[in-house]
């Protein structure tokens, strides 16, 4: 990977990131977001409580006093915190999304103006006739809701990253829940609702590098065509993080970020896990 998305922030990365920029480090493009807004219970390192309106403005200071321009919201944010980072982000020009905390729900949090949704969270509740969430709440959804939820996603401009393949691991490949998902991803790209991969990778469950692909896997087994997978993994990627005149495409006057293959990828897609060569910035690291 030449361009690395990361979505918690931690002073470790933010010392590599610098490193990287200064030359001092060989390594990939790292865009960093802020370590995840939450409520209680706290589950991860560095997590942001937020519990009442009032905490909102003095957490979003600290973030952004790092250097974070984009906040990541989580899955147990009180409704009222959650208005009031939503109001305190937009009037600093901040970028937010996220997990769609359960409190809130998926239209609301389209509403408040998300940027991006991770692992496709929310969408499960809306479609789910029982109520349920998280992955094997994909099991059983109402069909009729998608064109729906579709397009509410379109109509906020919302990016999703999907996460299929750490999904299907943690539902063990169920069919149900591993179909649902993909059919779900395939009708947000034929609507034009923009897309992202990504792999969750750093929590235990797929490994950096490799799962990318896996991921490009699972797009191609949703009926997504190999051309527009690379294209989502590429340039889509690139005018996600407003970089399209940096990097996404080969072409005179951008970033000479490239894997070189020894096949075409759209023919044979298994070759972009075997590169011949790969550039970073203009300059061979393998």
């Amino acid at each position: 990977m030449t361009t690395v998305r990361n979505l918690w922030g931690f002073p470790d990365l933010l010392a590599m990131k610098a490193e990287i920029e200064a030359g001092t480090l060989v390594g990939p493009t790292i865009h960093v977001i802020s370590s995840g807004l939450d409520g209680t219970p706290e589950k991860w390192p560095l997590t942001q409580l937020v519990m009442a309106p009032e905490e909102a403005s003095p957490v979003i200071d600290g973030q952004v006093a790092q250097g974070y321009a984009t906040l990541k919201l989580y899955s147990d944010l009180r409704s009222e915190p959650f208005d009031a980072i939503v109001e305190d982000a937009r009037a600093r020009g901040l970028d937010y999304g996220g997990h769609v905390p359960h409190r809130v729900g998926l239209t609301r949090a389209l509403d408040a103006g998300y940027r991006f949704i991770e692992h496709l969270s929310g969408y499960e509740v809306a479609l789910n006739p029982g109520g349920g969430r998280g992955a094997f709440a994909w099991r059983t959804i109402d069909e009729t809701a998608i064109d729906g939820l579709v397009a509410q996603t379109v109509a906020a401009g919302t990016w999703n990253c999907p996460t299929l393949e750490i999904f299907a691991q943690i539902a063990s490949h169920e069919r149900a829940v591993v179909d649902n998902r993909r059919a779900f991803v395939r009708a947000l790209h034929d609507a034009g609702a923009p897309l992202l991969i990504g792999t969750d990778s750093g929590i235990g469950r797929t490994q950096p590098g490799v799962s990318l692909h896996q991921e490009m896997a699972q797009f191609e087994a949703a009926g997504l065509p190999m051309q527009e997978v690379l294209r989502i993994a590429t340039e889509e990627a690139a005018r996600f993080l407003g970089a399209e005149d940096d990097f996404g495409r080969v072409e005179v006057g951008l970033a000479a970020d490239l894997l070189l293959v020894g096949t075409n990828p759209v023919e044979e897609m298994a070759t972009v896990a075997s590169p011949v060569a790969v550039v970073v910035g203009g300059t061979r690291v393998r």
